[in-house]
């Protein structure tokens, strides 16, 4: 079988979003600014019975934002040193292993080391 392709940056995020998603402890630690963030506004709409300044408009925008915008960040500069990801990639799968292809990369990791059973 060979597949290729080349893996957009949207992909790649929304790829990394749907991973997060799946991992408890990573989603917990994620919800952490926004969850304060939504503390704030109830903090501000609920005690101070007033509607936020703008100071308090941003900080909530920069705490609900923070996940996302970090996720994004961390995608772009693994994108810059990741050799894998220049371009069109070709992945070969045959009796021997995996043959993975690209313009930066030429890798063929051998399944026999791998599986041991069938």
């Amino acid at each position: 079988m060979t597949f290729t392709f080349t893996p957009t940056f949207a992909q790649q995020y929304r790829t990394i979003l749907t991973m997060q998603v799946q991992s408890r402890g990573l989603l917990l630690v994620n919800l952490l600014f926004p969850a304060s963030g939504v503390v704030l506004l109830l903090l501000v709409f609920g005690r101070l019975h007033r509607a936020p300044s703008l100071w308090e408009w941003t900080i909530v925008a920069l705490s609900l934002g923070f996940t996302p915008l970090l996720t994004a960040q961390n995608l772009f500069l693994a994108r810059r040193k990741n050799a894998t990801v220049g371009g069109s990639q070709t992945y070969v799968f045959d009796e021997s292993g995996i043959n993975i292809r690209g313009p930066n990369l030429s890798s063929s990791p051998r399944l026999a080391s791998h599986l041991s059973c069938r």
